[in-house]
């Protein structure tokens, strides 16, 4: 008896224990394949289809939750320059974390373990899915790019629970209203997923792996500004070119919407003169409705402004403005310098 429960022991030890960050229960055997789909690149390739040829080589590993690796997959080249073709037969009992790498740029995507059949998943690695898993790590509280690796929490959560496929819709349906230009219920927290994709597809063309960048590992020299999109006053998507010295402080205020819940928000700052100087005590209202009164230098601002697109309009009686109105937009920075001239009409301005 005591010889038969040590067998049984040693068995569930080798064939069907997992532990941390996933669904129990038996193992699975599937072919999991997939595609593997890189936002361009900056690396060159040959012709060839053998991905032997292929410089730098892309590799396709399936780990666990905490780094252990499960399998690896064959790897072709698929139709395209920066599309390739996995397949593995792997033993699935826990979630894993699939992640292809090819040079410096890293795609991912989270698999749950419950949704694996015991014939053929299919599983692909975009820039959406690398988002996903980005989100899921904001979720957890825990470090970009940790999870499936050794850093991961010791007992993560099932991703039955965090459900990243539909994380993973969340964001392609994100991206479709930013790109439509007719969405008319575009809200902050659909643009901050949208403006997530863009930052990792930016980030992965620069030969960077976008959770290293997130996680402040490494940094990026953007060679052009990438285009995110803020919500105009009638709801609907803005875009915004954000150049290479502001990706930093957005993409802060993206993780902060998608963490905490909360709107990234910047602030206006601008001047009236007359003559060239300071004209006070002008009402200096937004499109939004706020309002704000030039100081005894002329000065105006307004901050925690919600991002989007805004008309700022100067108003005192006696005076007319140049320009009359100013439009500007708002992206989790300081929109600075929105500067009138103002003329007298024939009115006397009084200061008490």
């Amino acid at each position: 008896m005591k010889k038969t429960m040590i067998f049984v022991a040693l068995c569930l030890y080798l064939f069907g224990c997992g532990g941390g960050g996933g669904s129990s229960g038996g193992a699975v055997a599937s072919t999991l394949k997939g595609t593997v789909t890189f936002p361009g690149t900056t690396v060159a390739k040959t012709a060839s289809k053998d991905v032997a040829a292929i410089t730098p080589p892309i590799s396709v590993q399936i780990v666990d939750l905490h780094g252990n690796q499960i399998a690896s997959a064959d790897v072709t080249l698929g139709g395209s320059s920066d599309t390739y073709n996995y397949s593995t037969t792997v033993a699935i009992r826990k979630d894993a974390v699939i992640k292809a790498v090819r040079g410096n740029q890293v795609m991912r995507a989270a698999l749950d373990s419950s949704t694996v059949t015991t014939s053929s998943s299919t599983r692909d690695l975009n820039v959406i899915t690398t988002a996903a898993v980005l989100v899921l790590e904001q979720n957890l509280d825990i470090t970009a790019g940790t999870l499936g690796t050794s850093a991961a929490p010791v007992s993560p959560p099932a991703l039955k629970t965090l459900a990243p496929v539909a994380v993973e819709a969340t964001l392609s349906q994100a991206v479709a209203a930013s790109t439509s230009g007719t969405a008319t219920n575009f809200t902050r927290t659909t643009a901050a997923f949208a403006n997530l994709v863009a930052i990792v597809t930016a980030v992965t063309r620069n030969n960077v792996d976008a959770a290293q960048y997130i996680s402040g590992a490494v940094t990026v020299a953007f060679t052009s500004p990438i285009t995110t999109y803020s919500v105009s006053p009638s709801g609907t998507p803005v875009a915004v070119t954000v150049s290479s010295d502001q990706v930093a402080t957005t993409l802060s205020a993206i993780i902060s919407t998608i963490k905490n819940g909360t709107a990234p928000t910047g602030s206006i700052t601008g001047s009236i003169t007359l003559h060239g100087s300071g004209l006070s005590e002008v009402s200096v209202t937004l499109s939004s409705g706020t309002t704000s009164l030039t100081s005894s230098s002329g000065f105006y601002s307004f901050s925690n402004v919600p991002d989007g697109s805004y008309t700022i309009t100067p108003a005192l009686n006696g005076y007319v403005f140049n320009p009359s109105t100013i439009s500007t937009t708002v992206t989790s920075s300081a929109a600075t310098g929105k500067n009138f001239t103002s003329t007298n009409t024939g009115s006397i301005k009084v200061d008490w």
